[in-house]
């Protein structure tokens, strides 16, 4: 009888323990679709804001293209041809302006070559490079603005 009772007692403990073991996965399992719910929420919000923001951004960029599209074409009316004639763009600007594109320091000028020498550039073309380097400047601000706008929309999404 104490065999059996033994038998049974260890049957029922071995039961017990399967029956935790399985409630244990159980919860782990629930726990992990419970995980992988919240990052398929958190990715699907991130697709929103990303969405929203570049469609934001792309019409900023749009109006800044538009922009400098415009004041390009103006340029005959504000820089006139008299103006192009009467107004030497002297060399030395040209060398700043290059370098200053460049990111780099100014290159010496040339043996034998004056800075207030003539460069041969109108100031219309000066007109139009100054022009565009600001539009890919404004365009640039606004890609920041908008990876700015996607790191604020994104970090509270946990």
């Amino acid at each position: 009888m104490l065999t059996l009772r033994l038998i049974l007692a260890l049957g029922l403990a071995a039961a017990g323990f399967l029956a935790g073991w399985r409630v244990h996965d159980w919860r782990d399992g629930a726990a992990q679709a419970k995980a992988q719910a919240h990052v398929v929420q958190v990715v699907q919000r991130q697709a929103a804001v990303a969405q929203d923001v570049a469609v934001h951004q792309q019409a900023a960029q749009d109006h800044v293209r538009v922009i400098t599209r415009t004041l390009i074409r103006k340029v005959p009316a504000y820089v006139s041809i008299q103006a192009d004639a009467g107004c030497v763009v002297p060399d030395g600007l040209r060398l700043l302006h290059d370098a200053a594109a460049a990111g780099v320091p100014p290159a010496a000028e040339p043996a034998g070559k004056s800075a207030d020498a003539p460069s041969g550039l109108a100031l219309s073309a000066v007109a139009d490079t100054v022009i565009t380097n600001y539009g890919i400047c404004h365009e640039t601000a606004e890609r920041l603005k908008g990876w700015q706008d996607w790191y604020a929309g994104a970090k509270p999404v946990r």
